[in-house]
């Protein structure tokens, strides 16, 4: 449902007496107060942890993830873009995230697996050995922001074998904002939950009429929720009105 539609239903809606929670853009690509995920635009991780604390709140989500030219895309960021929507805007109020570029391996375990690979292979550049963990132009950034460059495995320092690792794990961006509600796959907010009769989809305020889809405060992650919303609430709306 395009915006201009959605506003209209809203305003129908509300005059007549129904509560609106104020919508907003819902999965959208975050952008980033670092510049340098700009220059892997294009770059993706098939597997990334995603962690922040918004609100004294935990929120962690897990996916695919794809840098782009102003931040981060794909299903991870899209999904945590929802989940820190009702957040003042991050102009006022930067939200810094965690990205875990190797999920399944604990740090420890990473650290003593590059060791391994950097004493077997000493010839090796670091960028090398770190590729088998992420895609190599993102590697070749890692060991760029460490000053490692093209160095081989045999000159890697500890402290920076250490650096290189606790990036894979928790890689820091601060998340300033998000694309604009144009770009969003789906919306949040609209007609209260709470008067909508959910075996039904009839407004509980005012009989014989109902509400489906987008129209409603309701949204899901990424993965097809979405469609299920608007085609369950919509087949349940039509064959309910039908009945009334």
């Amino acid at each position: 449902m395009d915006e201009k539609t959605k506003d209209s239903l809203l305003r129908f809606a509300r005059q007549l007496g129904h509560t609106i929670i104020e919508p907003g853009g819902a999965l959208l690509p975050l952008l980033t107060g670092e510049t340098w995920p700009g220059d892997l635009a294009g770059t993706a991780l098939e597997n990334v942890k995603i962690s922040t604390t918004a609100g004294k709140k935990k929120t962690t989500v897990t996916g695919s993830m794809l840098f782009t030219e102003d931040g981060i895309g794909g299903p991870a960021p899209l999904d945590l873009s929802r989940l820190i929507a009702d957040f003042p805007p991050a102009s006022k109020t930067p939200i810094q995230i965690f990205i875990d570029m190797a999920v399944g391996l604990r740090e420890d375990v990473l650290e003593k697996t590059i060791l391994e690979l950097c004493v077997e292979y000493p010839r090796k550049t670091v960028t090398n050995i770190i590729s088998r963990f992420v895609p190599r132009r993102l590697a070749g950034a890692l060991c760029g922001r460490f000053d490692i460059g093209d160095a081989q495995c045999s000159q890697l320092s500890k402290q920076k074998r250490r650096n290189l690792v606790g990036a894979l794990k928790a890689v820091p961006l601060t998340i300033t904002g998000a694309r604009s509600i144009t770009e969003a796959m789906v919306t949040h907010g609209g007609v209260s939950t709470r008067q909508v009769e959910p075996r039904t989809m009839q407004s509980t305020i005012r009989p014989g009429l109902f509400f489906a889809g987008e129209v409603i405060d309701a949204d899901g992650p990424c993965g097809g929720y979405n469609l299920q919303i608007c085609w369950s609430t919509g087949a349940l709306a039509g064959r309910s009105a039908a009945t009334a």
